[in-house]
């Protein structure tokens, strides 16, 4: 394939839209499916001019658009051919070879000297990256994937290796940088895989522990600011480990619950921090984490909805940070993802444990139980 997209290549297809913009009984732009089901295709194919710096994450680019497809429900735009296509680059991005603790998906092909194939380069730049391998399964399962061909013991083994002494965990081998988003990422990978028994669970529960904040919510780290994308982090994997209850106690859940309500500002939108701007994104970082703790209802919901359709372009299609000037794929996703979690008509629902349509979510189970019933745990 040609260079350029996420996965290069050029031209792009969807559905014809009809040009209508129309305005409902409360004066509310309503969802434009067809626009940002065709912005999102644009995605696979080619990035926006304005998107090069995400090169290097193409990986996430496509869990974006092809998991803004599933809550659309406009998966099926996505015809067979191109499925296949997503399927191979995905695999192709798979690092198995030795040493195993580098096991795991890349990002991008751009350091690759044969796109066919990883083999016979220097070990430099032949590594995985968690939140790529994250990506990369979210968005095999989304696509119906079987995982067969994932090499389940190597990436585990790989991950087990990213590990800190303190329970967090670093993005990539020879990395330094490690927070909450990457121990979230290697808690779904555990979960997405089946198996958790290659990374220390209690140590990794210690440091969600210590990261709790005297404001109420998490932070990426001891003693450092809170922020609601990693309090979602922080939630969902407890979640998934099953231990929040055991983790906080009824008063820092209800201190947590007032935080995040305490995020919605008075156009609607979400802030990420105290005394910070209003953000798409946050409808679902925010969202999310109200959802897990059984508090979503007391939102403002339309309020919230306004703001995020508020920002959308009516022209090319796709969600902006705070306008709909300027808009990027990764608030395409998380607005439509939290126009989800207020169940928006015609969405599909979202799983906020995994941040995957609840489509995705029952083929994992359904994958699960095979393994379980031919013994491959």
């Amino acid at each position: 394939m040609a260079e350029g997209g996420v996965m290069g290549g050029g031209g792009s297809g969807g559905d014809e839209n009809d040009g209508s913009l129309w305005i409902n009984t409360r004066w509310r732009m309503d969802l434009l499916v067809n626009h940002h089901a065709r912005f999102c295709l644009r995605l696979l194919h080619s990035l926006p001019g304005d998107c090069e710096e995400l090169e290097t994450q193409r990986m996430t680019v496509l869990q974006f658009a092809v998991t803004s497809l599933d809550i659309l429900n406009q998966i099926h735009l996505i015809k067979d051919e191109l499925k296949h296509r997503i399927v191979a680059w995905v695999y192709r991005l798979q690092i198995t070879e030795d040493p195993p603790d580098r096991c795991g998906f890349q990002g991008s092909p751009t350091f690759l000297m044969n796109e066919h194939t990883n083999i016979h380069l220097p070990p430099r730049v032949v590594a995985s990256h968690v939140a790529m391998t994250y990506a990369a399964l979210v968005t095999l399962i989304t696509l119906g994937d079987d995982l067969c061909h994932v090499q389940r013991k190597k990436i585990l083994h790989g991950l087990s290796t990213l590990q800190n002494s303190n329970g967090s965990f670093r993005a990539g081998y020879g990395c330094s940088e490690s927070d909450m988003r990457f121990a979230y990422c290697a808690v779904c990978i555990c979960y997405i895989l089946n198996d958790f028994s290659t990374i220390n669970v209690p140590k990794l529960i210690e440091f969600i522990r210590r990261s709790f904040s005297y404001e109420g919510c998490f932070t990426s780290g001891h003693a450092v600011e809170g922020h609601a994308g990693h309090t979602f982090c922080a939630v969902a994997s407890l979640v998934i480990l099953g231990k929040l209850h055991e983790t906080l106690c009824e008063d820092e859940i209800n201190k947590l619950v007032k935080w995040c309500l305490f995020r919605q500002g008075e156009t609607g939108g979400f802030t990420g921090r105290t005394n910070k701007a209003e953000d798409t994104c946050y409808s679902y970082w925010v969202g999310g984490t109200l959802a897990l703790l059984d508090s979503l209802p007391f939102i403002d919901c339309d309020k919230n909805i306004d703001f995020v359709l508020g920002n959308q372009n009516p022209l090319s299609g796709g969600i902006g940070k705070v306008d709909s000037e300027h808009v990027d794929p990764l608030h395409t996703f998380l607005g439509l993802a939290g126009l989800s979690l207020v169940k928006y008509k015609g969405l599909n629902l979202m799983n906020p444990m995994l941040t995957t349509s609840n489509n995705a979510s029952e083929h994992l189970s359904n994958l699960h139980r095979q393994w379980n019933t031919s013994g491959l745990n």
